[in-house]
């Protein structure tokens, strides 16, 4: 997989999130130590909105089966 290359510059102090493509302090991104510098590759929020849409996609899936499985 190539490697992704960030559009800008980042100042000191703060990370490039790939889901939102924009500079944010470092604080804003949560630990992942399997990483070369500690953080996840997208901010908070972006995660949790990823987090959302997959919940969502798993209840429809649910209540179709439940629907087509009586």
């Amino acid at each position: 997989m190539p490697r992704r290359i960030i559009p800008s510059p980042v100042p000191p102090g703060c990370k490039w999130c790939f889901q939102c493509s924009s500079a944010l302090p470092i604080q804003r991104f949560e630990v992942d130590r399997s990483t070369n510098d500690g953080r996840r590759y997208a901010c908070r929020p972006c995660i949790a909105a990823k987090q959302r849409q997959r919940r969502a996609i798993k209840l429809i899936l649910a209540e179709t089966y439940a629907r087509l499985n009586p």
